[in-house]
């Protein structure tokens, strides 16, 4: 079970602790049968797939190397909540989208959505907000957003809050552990044969008599095949040259797929639809996306053209560029309107002075006409003797600049040295060491 709320406190910028962050979105991941916290991960910005699917993805994961990443060292033992389930329930603010298809197609999990204006749907999930926020309460957790706060008070979370989102993911991270170990569930629905095995109402023990009892329940992939699981789901249209994403608005060439004549017929038979392929691709980054071609993934690159324009840029940062490359452009083209219409007047105004020369001569017959060759040849000639001319007067200039330079060197070799000229004295010179030395 799956869900997501902004996190009742304030952050602070890990460059200046004076800063304060836009409310960061909280993502918790439970296990339904155990009640155990299988994933918690605090994201900037608003609820989104994009970091909907990190949340999901360290969820599934063992979370030695997830605790790594945030400076906390965990043996295997201490959070041994991992693995895929069969079926994950979920809002429909993050997944019912074109963009999380991945899940269900190449996972093999079955999703399931809670219904609109329903929180008894997910009710696991809300009280585990409860339980974070009244952990944070009960922790004096600086910067958290106490209720019902008037008068000076009011900017109390404003003036304490000085940890950073980092720093607010290791404090979720320990209590995730101590939630699934060390707190007594009161309320918890365990069968008949666990309480007879004489387990205690824990989560983490729970859970270990599930996979000693309903193992195959969940299933173990590799890091990397999760992750490239829960890349977003995009359309390639393909086109000779290229192939275009049509969620962004970007082109891509794949040097292997074309060497295999894919593109040579970009269009689907016997009709003007071009084919489509399926891609991944990240909103952190367009340079790259992985193209699904018969079964294997393939890495594409952008194009030249939006390598150069928009290489570096994430989704979002290319969308603005184009708004902004938008606004120039309209901007442009109304300071330039009147520009347009006096280029437009000056091209009529030569066509309507040869439209008057052709009427004021004479209508001859067409078969007194001189031929198209005819007629270029003597414009030929007289653009050759044009060109004739031009060159002359180049060598002319050549030759003039030549003689200017020589008579330059002559003057600068008639000028004397004012002491003399010093290759004789070293001559002397020599002379005199050559005697004294016989």
């Amino acid at each position: 079970m799956m869900d997501s709320t902004e996190i009742d406190i304030e952050l602070v910028s890990p460059t200046n602790r004076q800063a304060k962050i836009s409310r960061a979105t909280l993502y918790v991941i439970r296990d339904a049968f155990s009640r155990s916290i299988c994933g918690i991960y605090l994201a900037y910005g608003k609820a989104s797939w994009k970091e909907a699917r990190l949340a999901l993805f360290h969820a599934i994961r063992k979370k030695v190397e997830f605790a790594k990443e945030y400076g906390l060292d965990l043996t295997d033992d201490a959070w041994a909540e991992y693995g895929m389930p069969r079926v994950l329930l979920v809002d429909n603010e993050e997944f019912q989208n074109k963009i999380s298809a991945s899940v269900g197609k190449d996972l093999g999990l079955e999703v399931c959505y809670s219904r609109a204006y329903r929180g008894d749907d997910k009710g696991l999930s809300e009280s585990s907000f409860n339980m974070i926020h009244a952990m944070a309460k009960n922790e004096k957790i600086p910067g958290f957003r106490y209720k019902n706060l008037i008068g000076r008070n009011r900017h109390l979370p404003m003036k304490t809050a000085c940890l950073t989102l980092f720093e607010m993911q290791q404090i979720l991270i320990i209590y995730a552990i101590y939630h699934n170990n060390h707190i007594w569930k009161d309320d918890f629905p365990i069968e008949e044969s666990a309480l007879k095995a004489g387990l205690n109402r824990v989560c983490r023990e729970y859970w270990d008599w599930g996979l000693r009892n309903r193992n195959y329940y969940l299933q173990e992939k590799s890091d990397r095949q999760l992750y490239l699981s829960l890349l977003e789901v995009g359309t390639l249209t393909v086109h000779k040259t290229h192939f275009h994403l049509q969620e962004i608005g970007t082109n891509y060439y794949c040097e292997e797929i074309r060497l295999k004549k894919f593109q040579d017929r970009p269009k689907m038979p016997n009709s003007q639809t071009h084919k489509t392929l399926p891609c991944r691709y990240i909103r952190s980054g367009l340079n790259k996306i992985m193209i699904e071609f018969k079964g294997e993934f393939y890495v594409a690159r952008l194009t030249r053209k939006h390598q150069q324009e928009c290489g570096k840029l994430s989704v979002s940062e290319f969308y603005e560029w184009q708004d902004e490359l938008k606004i120039k452009k309209d901007i442009f083209e109304g300071e330039h309107i009147q520009n347009e219409h006096e280029f437009s007047d000056k091209v009529q105004s030569v066509v309507g002075k040869a439209k008057k020369a052709k009427e004021s001569e004479n209508v001859q017959p067409q078969s007194t006409l001189p031929s198209k060759p005819e007629a270029s040849k003597p414009l030929i000639e007289e653009a050759d003797q044009t060109e004739n001319k031009r060159y002359e007067n180049a060598l002319d200039h050549e030759h003039g600049t030549s003689t200017a330079s020589q008579e330059n060197t002559k003057d600068l070799s008639s000028i004397e040295a004012p002491y003399g000229d010093d290759s004789e004295d070293d001559i002397d010179d020599e002379l005199l060491s050559l005697a004294e030395e016989l």
